[in-house]
Parts: C-alpha cells; structure tokens; sequence
C-alpha cells in the first residue's frame, strides 16, 4: 500500500512509506569508526607499539562512541499523529500523554532489542483477576478475566474496555496487565477477552481461533451488554487481537456496541506479515510463535481428532512456525482453501473503510512483525473516525521507557488516556444534542458523526507529540 500524495516526499530513502518527518531509524544507526584499516602486514613490534597510548586512546574513543550513541538512542523523539475533523481533534487536545516528554531506553537500540527486552524483561504489575467462564452458541468457551484493584471504587456504569492480546496471549501478558492497570485508574473496568484454549482456558470444540473470526467477540460483546445494561462498552487490541478487533468493528459499522477502540501493532495484511516473517531475525520470532502454537494446541489434540485426518494433527503438533499451524489447523477449521486463501482474506485491512466509530491506530515504525510496509495509509487516511500514531521505535509490542524499562510501555498510558478522552468528548456531545440538559450517553446511543461530510486528504491534520 502506497502512503497518499500528500506524503510522497516523506518517504525514507529506501522508498518505504513512512509519514512524517524523515528522520534515519535507529536500526539503522552504526556506530563510528574509531581508525582506518592498516595496508600492511603488522608485525610484533607493531602490536607492542599499538598497546599502550594508542590502544587507551582507542578504548577511550570507543568508550565515548558508546556514550554518544547511548544518548542518542535514549532522545526524546516525536510520534507523527494525524487525525481530521473537530471530534478527533478535540479528543487529542485532552491526551498529553501524546505531547509529553518520552525517552527510549538505551538499551533497546533497534526495533528487535525492544521486541526482546518488552517479551523477556518486563515485569507485569500484581493484579486481583476473578475468572469468568462464558459458553457461546455453538457450544465454545471462553474466558473473562476482570481487574478489580485498580478499578475499585468506580461506579457500576463505568464504562467497561475489554482487552483482546495478540498470538496465543492473554491476561498472563504483562502489556495486558499495564493495560489492566492504565484504563482502571483511567475510569474504565477492564476484562481480558482471553481467545479459545488462551491463558489455560478449557477447550470443548475442535476450533481455536483465528484472524478473521469475530463471532466469540460478538458473544462476548452480546454477554456484557446483557449483563451489564447501560454501560459503554470499548475495546484494546494488540496484535492479531488488534486485527480481530477492527474486522469486528469493520463487519458492525455504524451500529457497533463498541462506541471507541484502540489499535496496537496491528499486522493489518497478513499476506505482507506473513512474508517479513520469513526473513532475517524475524524467522526467529516465527518459530518461537509456531512452538507457542504447537505446545498450546498439545492438550486439546484428543478433541481434534476424529475431526480430520491424523495427519494434520501430527503437522500442528510438529509446527515450526505461524504458517505451518495455520496450514494444520487455522485454514482448515475456518473453512478457508488453504492458508494463502486465509492470510488474503483475513487481514483487517479489507474492513477499515467500513468501520464507524473512533479508533486509534499505533504502530512502531521498526516492528518486525507487524511490518510498515503492511500498514493500509490510504484506507487509514480517508477514514473520518480513524486516529494514526506513528513512532519510529517501539519494536512489536515493545515500546520500553527509559524512565521505568520493566515497567509499563508507553503505549499502555496513551491509549488509556485516548479512551477517557473519547469517552468525555461523547458525553460533552450529547449533552450538547439535548440542549445543555444534563444526562449521560445511554448504552446504546449512536456515536456521533465525526466525520463533518469530509473527504479527500486534504482534511487530514497533523500534529506532533514525542514518542518512542
């Protein structure tokens, strides 16, 4: 996907589209030379001439090498936001989480050192979760996992956000867990979606999951809105949840349940994902995600069998990486042709034009998995509801913080606080719909129409606020 006229020039050397300032990516950064290589064959007395002064007065340059690419990779930096109309300017107006200073921790110097460092490094804070158990139609399960520490004392028609992790993760995340703790002491009640056989929830049908699929959504939406009447509902996605979250979104329109969501590393083409899979680092990541698939499919092969052919069984047991599961498993119980028709057909890049409520989208600019190249620019942009941030660094799922690297990312606090600000900009205008009479949005109202009769690029504004 092309990025739009308008951002043409801004594209990095490479020719991929990136909106914005062009700025060099850290993954690019090398550091610099400390001597030229010698033509000659050195001989002993050169190395004992080299070892003393010479060899502290390289040490010292590479020593300061290092500090100066530490401070630069640590920067502040600034995310390019673009958003257009009234409505979503005004709820960017309320998020100064978006325009505060943010430093990278220096450690994380490219997109696969924050991807490794967010999965392995980071410690999850200590939540209270209570366990709900809901059974769909066709006679599926799966799991609700509430937060009630940092939400306590919050009235019970605080708006609900429910939180749906990326590949095979759920409530034992610890982006989900910040997550849980960021939207509660926002003023939201949070509940983890976790998927089908996710977070060590049962299995009771020969079916897991998959990016396309938005019926367990849609029963989980259907339960909340009859358990919980007159409450808003929102919506968190990371990842394949992201994807699974905007292809809801897309499918519902303008008749939604969920009045506003949030986007995270979305691999929105998954023809395009799966292809960065197979290269370079990336490959890594790919058999760790097929091994993840593979171990969690094990306990529940018993309930697939009889189901199709042992063969497939065996390849999904066997699974070395994302594709080969999907292959096994995914495309088959979905009904796809096989797993190209599946990834062609299951991106939530085909829904975006569809969807009518307020989204935020962000994206690192140097994830390896959710790729740039993947991002749909122009559906994005032509899309009135539709809020894009972009950061040069974050890595997938990632976004470390200088200020606290175990800690929360730093998209957890901006999306948290994008949420409350769509939540006090609905409200404002209803109030405004009935004259000033003072009430609050009844669960099912309509969102307002953001979109001001606007189209073509020309709407869209740009603002800047420093991000990783």
């Amino acid at each position: 996907m092309h990025a739009p006229a308008q951002w043409a020039g801004r594209r990095p050397a490479q020719g991929l589209p990136l909106l914005g300032d062009q700025r060099r990516l850290p993954g690019h950064f090398k550091f610099p030379r400390t001597g030229s290589r010698l033509n000659r064959r050195r001989t002993s007395s050169d190395v004992v001439a080299w070892s003393a002064p010479q060899s502290l007065a390289a040490a010292a340059a590479v020593g300061a090498a290092a500090l100066c690419a530490a401070a630069w990779l640590s920067r502040s930096r600034r995310a390019d936001v673009w958003a257009r109309g009234e409505f979503n300017l005004a709820v960017l107006a309320r998020c100064p989480a978006l325009v505060s200073e943010y430093r990278r921790f220096s450690f994380c110097f490219n997109g696969h050192a924050e991807t490794i460092w967010g999965a392995l490094a980071r410690r999850g804070p200590r939540l209270a979760l209570r366990r709900e158990v809901l059974r769909l139609d066709d006679g599926g399960v799966v799991t609700l996992d509430w937060e009630g520490q940092a939400s306590q004392g919050l009235p019970d028609d605080a708006p609900i956000v429910i939180l749906i992790a990326g590949l095979a993760g759920g409530s034992k995340d610890t982006y989900v867990q910040y997550a849980m703790q960021s939207t509660g002491r926002m003023g939201m009640r949070p509940v983890v979606f976790n998927c089908r056989g996710t977070a060590n929830g049962p299995m009771t049908t020969p079916q897991f999951y998959s990016a396309s699929f938005t019926m367990d959504l849609r029963g989980v939406v259907a339960h909340l809105g009859n358990t919980q009447p007159g409450v808003t509902l929102l919506a968190m996605g990371w990842s394949l949840g992201a994807n699974i979250l905007l292809n809801y979104l897309g499918e519902e329109g303008a008749t939604s349940p969920i009045k506003a969501a949030v986007s995270l590393v979305n691999p929105f083409n998954l023809v395009v994902s799966d292809r960065a899979l197979k290269s370079g680092m990336a490959r890594l990541y790919d058999r760790n995600l097929g091994l993840t698939m593979g171990r969690m499919f094990r306990p529940h092969a018993p309930l697939f069998r009889g189901h199709m052919k042992e063969d497939r069984v065996q390849a999904a047991l066997n699974a070395q990486t994302v594709r080969d599961f999907d292959e096994a498993i995914t495309s088959f119980t979905f009904g796809w042709a096989d797993v190209d028709a599946y990834y062609r057909g299951s991106g939530s890049c085909n829904k975006i034009s569809r969807i009518q409520v307020p989204f935020l989208c962000v994206q690192a600019l140097d994830d390896p998995i959710a790729v740039k190249e993947a991002i749909p620019y122009e559906d994005l942009e032509r899309n009135p509801y539709c809020t894009l941030v972009l950061t040069e660094t974050g890595g997938h799922l990632g976004w470390v913080q200088a200020k606290e690297p175990y800690g929360a990312p730093w998209s957890d606090v901006v999306s948290a606080e994008w949420l409350a600000s769509v939540m006090k900009e609905l409200k404002a205008r209803s109030l405004r719909v009935v004259n000033g009479v003072n009430g609050s949005i009844a669960a099912g109202a309509a969102v307002p129409d953001i979109s001001g009769g606007q189209t073509g690029s020309e709407q869209l504004t740009s603002s800047k606020a420093p991000a990783g």
